[in-house]
């Protein structure tokens, strides 16, 4: 079994920022059907109310798991 850490990430740190573009990414991708561009990215991550994700109305969070910290580790 796989234990995974989670826990409370500000959307507009680093970790924050990639992760909202990695899903987003994915998101368009699997909708059109191919890969997602940059621009269709950016458009929208605009304005996505990504904001309400703070106390008191939400909480942006991470989760790691063993085999992505070993990886980050390797590389």
């Amino acid at each position: 079994m796989t234990s995974w850490e989670v826990a409370a990430e500000t959307f507009d740190s680093s970790d924050g920022h990639r992760l909202r573009r990695e899903y987003y990414a994915e998101v368009v991708s699997r909708y059109w059907r191919r890969p997602a561009t940059t621009e269709e990215v950016d458009q929208g991550l605009a304005d996505d109310g990504v904001a309400l994700l703070t106390p008191p109305t939400g909480q942006f969070g991470s989760g790691v798991s063993p085999v992505s910290q070993q990886r980050a580790a390797d590389s």
